[in-house]
């Protein structure tokens, strides 16, 4: 466990990342992507890229994945340039209107148990948020297509708060709608840019106390990944579960790895 977590003194809010970690949407984002790429004229992508890549906000991953299509590209079109960014601004707006007219149930439905765990969740008087560096409309297709929406209290994307993952500040704007701390709070994630998301929080209150973050290996990223950026990791839905279960019922957390 991170050393600024701090000790709790009990969790009032659960917040959850999308993809990966509620829904099982990988061929949705995948297959969107090559589309775009190739109607672009740029190479399509393998799914060894695709997970690179999935920890930036669409517009800087697609256009991470233009330059990285051709070796004088990443000349011509430099990370950070305003190139680069017009690039990822009109392939990511492609992006979102293909990616977000394909969601359902079928495309982006949840892990088996996923919806379940929420209920619980809920009806233990949790509060629910979600925080995602995909659109935020994205993010409301996703919670409307399976049936959740009124679970959440707060949703956003990296399209409408200041900063995206692996920053705090999508997190901040999620616990400012709750109007609770960071430490009250636990982020569920699939990605290193989850975790230390949620470790970044503690930077921004005065007592220190950040967000625990529990990691998901079943998304995009190995445990190995996840490990070192958050507090616990599991492997299943049914980890995930029992994760939650042990760290809502006791004063004190634990960290580890879930298996």
């Amino acid at each position: 466990m991170a050393a600024s977590r701090g000790a709790s003194v009990g969790f009032k809010a659960v917040l959850f990342d999308i993809d990966g970690t509620l829904a099982d949407s990988f061929n949705l984002g995948f297959s969107a992507t090559n589309i775009v790429l190739k109607e672009a004229g740029v190479r399509e992508i393998t799914e060894a890229e695709y997970h690179v890549n999935c920890i930036y906000p669409t517009p800087e991953r697609l256009a991470r994945h233009v330059i990285n299509s051709a070796p004088f590209l990443a000349a011509e079109i430099p990370v950070g340039s305003q190139e680069f960014l017009r690039v990822g601004t009109e392939l990511g707006r492609k992006f979102d209107d293909l990616y977000i007219g394909l969601v359902d149930t079928k495309t982006a439905g949840f892990y088996p148990g996923i919806k379940p765990l929420l209920e619980e969740l809920h009806g233990r008087g949790l509060k629910i948020g979600a925080l995602t560096n995909a659109a935020v409309a994205y993010a409301e297709a996703v919670l409307k297509a399976n049936g959740v929406r009124n679970l959440f209290l707060t949703v956003h994307g990296a399209d409408d708060v200041p900063k995206p993952k692996p920053f705090a500040d999508g997190l901040l704007v999620c616990c400012g709608d709750l109007g609770l701390s960071p430490g009250d709070c636990v982020y569920v994630g699939d990605a290193p840019s989850d975790g230390k998301a949620a470790r970044a929080t503690a930077e921004k209150t005065e007592d220190g106390r950040g967000m625990l973050g529990v990691g998901v290996s079943y998304g995009s990223h190995p445990e190995e990944n996840l490990v070192p950026v958050f507090d616990s990791v599991t492997g299943s839905v049914e980890g995930l579960i029992k994760a939650l279960g042990k760290i809502l019922s006791e004063e004190k957390t634990q960290a580890g790895v879930a298996s």
